[in-house]
This record gives structure tokens, sequence and C-alpha cells, in this order.
């Protein structure tokens, strides 16, 4: 092998290594550029799971203010329910009452008739007296 052929293999040999540099070069910016990305999405996702985590304890608050507000109903709901009670128990005394009151018109209603027919006798008699 002469020099001129030593040089064109040196040459050519460089040429290859000098475009494999190259290629290794763009690979290795490839390789940035993803883990760029990789740390740009693991970012987001590290936000993704506060934003989540956040949301759990607001949910988490809901959740025991709603429990709360179902207690108090309950409450309500027992209240109201002895409410009815005493209602419907005093309902029941007034019906009784009422029976007695009722059977008191009755009584006054007879004794105004018994009176109002007794008025008109005595009426008649005054006015046959006057009349002979």
């Amino acid at each position: 092998m002469d020099d001129e052929q030593f040089q064109r293999l040196v040459l050519e040999q460089l040429k290859v290594l000098t475009d494999g540099q190259k290629a290794l070069e763009q690979g290795q910016k490839g390789l940035e550029q993803s883990v760029k990305g990789l740390e740009q999405g693991q970012r987001g996702l590290e936000q993704g799971q506060r934003g989540l985590e956040q949301g759990q304890r607001g949910l988490e608050q809901t959740v025991k203010g709603l429990e709360q507000g179902q207690k108090g109903l309950d409450r309500s709901v027992k209240g109201l329910e002895q409410s009815v009670k005493s209602l419907k128990q005093g309902q029941e005394e007034i019906k009784n009452e009422l029976k007695y009151i009722w059977a008191d018109i009755k009584k006054i209603d007879s004794r105004l008739s018994t009176q109002e027919e007794e008025v008109v006798i005595l009426k008649r008699l005054k006015e046959g007296a006057y009349s002979s």
C-alpha cells in the first residue's frame, strides 16, 4: 500500500469517525431533549398529584360537612317527630273537649227552645188576659 492509498484510507476512516461523531452528537441532543421532556412531564405529574391531593382534602372536608349536616337533619327529624306526636295528642284532647262542648251546646239549645216556648205561652196568656 502506498502513501496515497494510505492517506485515502485514513481520510475515509476519519470521515466515518467524523460522521459517527456527528450522529452521536445528534443522538445526544435528542436524548437531552427527551430528558427535558421527561423532566417537564414529571413536573406536570407532580403538579397534578398536588392538585389531586388538594381535591381529596376538599372532598374529605365536604364529606365531613355533609355528615354533620346529616346529623343535624336527624336531630331535626326527631324534634319534628316529637312535635307531631304532641300535636296529635293535642288534637285528641281537643276532640274530647269538643264532645263535651257540643253536649253543653245541645243542652243550652234545648233550654233556649224551652224558654222560647214558655215565652210564647206567656205572651198568649197575657194577650188572653187583656182581651177578656
